[in-house]
C-alpha cells in the first residue's frame, strides 16, 4: 500500500466538483445529518462535511454515519468546531468502516491533542486496507507524530 500524507498546502484541484448538500451555513445540528444523507445518491464518491460546528448529538451522528453508512471514496471532515467530540468516532470509523475510502482530509483538526487518541489514529491508518491519501494540514502534528504516522503506513 502506498499512502501519500500531505502536511503542507492542498492541491489546487483538491475538493473540486465535490460537495455535500443540505446545510446553508456552519451551525450546530443534532438530528438533521440523517435527513441530508438520505437525500444523497447511494453511489456518491465523496462526502464533504467541513467547516461545521458540531454539538454532542451531531458529533455522534457524524461518527455513526462514517462508521456504518458512508461508502464514499473521498471524505473531507476538515476544520470541524468541537473536534474532540468526533475524533474518536472518526478514528474508529477509519479502522472499522469506510472500506471504500481512498482519500481522507482532516485538515484543521487537532490530532495531536491527546497521545492516546493520536495512537488510535495511527492504528486506524494501519488497519485501513486501501487509504492512499491523508491530508493533515494544520493538525498540530510535529516531526515525531508525522514520523509515527509514516511508520504506521509502512
Amino acid at each position: 500500500m502506498v499512502l501519500a500524507i500531505r502536511l503542507d498546502e492542498t492541491s489546487p484541484t483538491w475538493g473540486r466538483s465535490v460537495g455535500f448538500r443540505g446545510f446553508d451555513s456552519p451551525r450546530s445540528f443534532a438530528g438533521d445529518l440523517a435527513d441530508v444523507v438520505s437525500d444523497t445518491p447511494e453511489a456518491t464518491q465523496s462526502f464533504v462535511f467541513s467547516h461545521r460546528r458540531l454539538d454532542g448529538p451531531g458529533a455522534a451522528a457524524l461518527g455513526r454515519y462514517l462508521q456504518e453508512d458512508c461508502a464514499a471514496r473521498f471524505v473531507d471532515i476538515s476544520f470541524l468546531k468541537r473536534w474532540p467530540k468526533v475524533t474518536e468516532a472518526a478514528a474508529d470509523a477509519l479502522s472499522q468502516g469506510l472500506r471504500r475510502l481512498r482519500s481522507l482530509s482532516v485538515d484543521g483538526n487537532d490530532l495531536a491533542q491527546n497521545s492516546e487518541i493520536f495512537e488510535r489514529w495511527c492504528s486506524a491508518v494501519e488497519a485501513h486496507p486501501g487509504l492512499q491519501h491523508l491530508s493533515l494540514q494544520k493538525t498540530g502534528l510535529g516531526d515525531h507524530e508525522a514520523k509515527r504516522l509514516a511508520e504506521a503506513e509502512a
